[in-house]
């Protein structure tokens, strides 16, 4: 009870601080390909194991949701070239870092994605999931978003990751049916500090 409190503190006070975006944006994107490096190479080749057998009739759309300054957007490009790979992110600062590097970024938020109904093969989004203000509307742009097939992977630090009942309601409000919902916790070699949020269409 005392964690999951701490949890939701840590969770607002991060949101209404701004620490990382925007005040931070310069020092993360600075420090976020050393820390991250390997994390993003992974969630990437995953992304390209997932899309590899897929065929969709306008082409492969991977949306990296969060974006940041486009570290995963860039391993992404590289892993699927056959791809469209768009970055969405809130920032106009770390929008404006993550273009510098190439790729398409649009301005948008996980409670308002601005692309079409049913026009996305996968979504990723790496620890951004924490600076979410509405869990059940970004739930439901995922559901609206993603063609059949289609999955979005929410990946977050664990200790700041939404857990199993949380999830159920989150799925509940958003009136997205739970079974279609799953959360793991990435394997890794000695520690483990991520968990992954899936939401199949």
């Amino acid at each position: 009870m005392v964690l999951a409190w701490l949890v939701r503190a840590i969770r607002t006070a991060d949101r209404r601080s701004g620490i990382f975006a925007p005040h931070g944006s310069r020092a993360y994107a600075a420090v976020a390909p050393r820390v991250l490096r390997g994390f993003y190479r992974r969630v990437a080749a995953d992304a390209a194991a997932f899309v590899g057998g897929r065929r969709s009739a306008d082409g492969l759309l991977i949306v990296d949701l969060g974006s940041g300054p486009g570290h995963l957007v860039r391993d992404l490009r590289r892993r699927v070239p056959r791809a469209r790979v768009v970055g969405v992110e809130p920032f106009d600062e770390m929008r404006g870092l993550a273009a510098a590097r190439g790729g398409e970024f649009l301005s948008g938020a996980a409670e308002a994605i601005p692309l079409e109904d049913r026009s996305v093969d996968l979504v990723v989004s790496t620890l951004s999931a924490h600076h979410w203000s509405d869990m059940p509307a970004a739930f439901r742009e995922l559901d609206r978003v993603l063609r059949p097939g289609g999955e979005a992977w929410i990946y977050d630090l664990r200790f700041a990751a939404y857990g199993p009942k949380e999830i159920r309601a989150i799925a509940a409000a958003a009136g997205v049916d739970a079974a279609r919902v799953t959360r793991t916790v990435m394997p890794g070699r000695f520690v483990r500090p991520y968990a992954v949020i899936r939401l199949t269409s």
